[in-house]
């Protein structure tokens, strides 16, 4: 009889002693899984805040689900169900971490989108300031176009439409840049057309004083021809025209020409003189098409050449043949100087 009490009460111990075991076991797992859920509430607390900031939806959504993950977490853990409640804060926390991400690329977006505004905006501006008001109707309808669009553009820039903003800011820039383009043209084709004008305005002087002593009707019908081809090229120069205003100029300069060796008796050197005006007009249009030394060279020659033409030109007026031969041949040689240049392209 005392032995199998002995025995019983030795039992009844072990099973205390295992219970008791098992609760420490469990308060210690409970532990555990409680502060995996208040470290996910803290990153889901940090994940909020950079939500807010960003305003952006996509992680806005994602962050949505990973509270909706959280709050199952915790009822699962308020139930004693600790395996779940801790795969469940696992996910909630990976899911707040993609929202975080979200927000990091969105910050990423934005920048990127922000400096090509800027940089649409200062294009745009580089190709206003080069027209200087000068610029065609179709011009200024591009300007106005790339103009509205940056407008657009900001707007989806503040309302977060990141896509939206970088398609048109990308347009916006290329607009810019091919008005800027033209308006370069268009300043080289200034350039040419005074340079030109300046010429044939000393031509048409020189003309206008050679046919004042001059009584021959066909010689003042030539001046007047060259009057009237100054006169268009100026319209047609004015209305963004720039080959048929040095086309005008061109016929202006034959027509003063015409007039001047209509009033002299000089024909043979008057010949040579025109036939060496027009190498040198030909020989201008082509140095404007090379760039670097050579073409500056040779520009410089001719420049040169056109000089002593128009001292040739005095001197034959004068009848001072020597003097007038010897700029010819000066204006012959720096012309031939120049055409090397251009042959050889550099």
């Amino acid at each position: 009889m005392k032995t199998s009490i002995l025995k019983y009460v030795i039992s009844l111990s072990l099973v205390l002693l295992a219970c008791s075991s098992l609760m420490a076991q469990g308060h210690s797992n409970g532990q555990q899984v409680r502060r995996e859920l208040e470290r996910t509430d803290d990153y889901i607390v940090r994940a909020q805040e950079a939500v807010r900031a960003s305003n952006n939806p996509v992680a806005a959504r994602t962050l949505s689900q990973a509270e909706t993950k959280q709050k199952n977490a915790w009822g699962q853990f308020g139930q004693q169900r600790l395996s779940i409640a801790l795969k469940w804060t696992r996910e909630a926390r990976s899911t707040a971490s993609d929202a975080y991400s979200q927000c990091r690329n969105t910050e990423q977006i934005e920048g990127v989108v922000l400096r090509k505004l800027e940089r649409a905006r200062d294009v745009l501006d580089r190709a206003r300031e080069a027209f200087s008001g000068k610029q065609k109707a179709g011009h200024r309808a591009m300007i106005r176009t790339a103009e509205d669009n940056l407008t657009r553009a900001w707007e989806f820039y503040r309302d977060h439409r990141y896509t939206a903003a970088l398609k048109l800011a990308d347009q916006v820039e290329k607009a810019a840049k091919r008005v800027g383009k033209q308006a370069e043209t268009q300043g080289r084709e200034a350039t040419l057309y005074q340079r030109r004008w300046e010429a044939v305005d000393r031509r048409v002087q020189q003309a206008r004083e050679t046919v004042g002593d001059c009584e021959l009707k066909t010689a003042r019908e030539h001046l007047e021809h060259a009057v009237e081809a100054m006169s268009l090229a100026e319209d047609l120069n004015r209305d963004a025209r720039p080959a048929a205003s040095l086309q005008a100029l061109k016929r202006a300069r034959n027509s003063a020409m015409k007039a001047i060796n209509e009033c002299q008796g000089l024909d043979p050197l008057w010949s040579r003189h025109q036939k060496l005006s027009d190498q040198a007009e030909r020989l201008s249009e082509k140095s404007e098409s090379l760039s670097g030394p050579g073409g500056e060279a040779a520009q410089t020659l001719i420049d040169k050449a056109s000089r002593q033409l128009d001292l040739a030109g005095d001197r034959l007026k004068e009848e001072k043949l020597k003097q007038a031969i010897t700029a010819l041949q000066a204006a012959q040689l720096a012309l031939r100087q120049a055409e090397r240049y251009i042959t050889s392209g550099s």
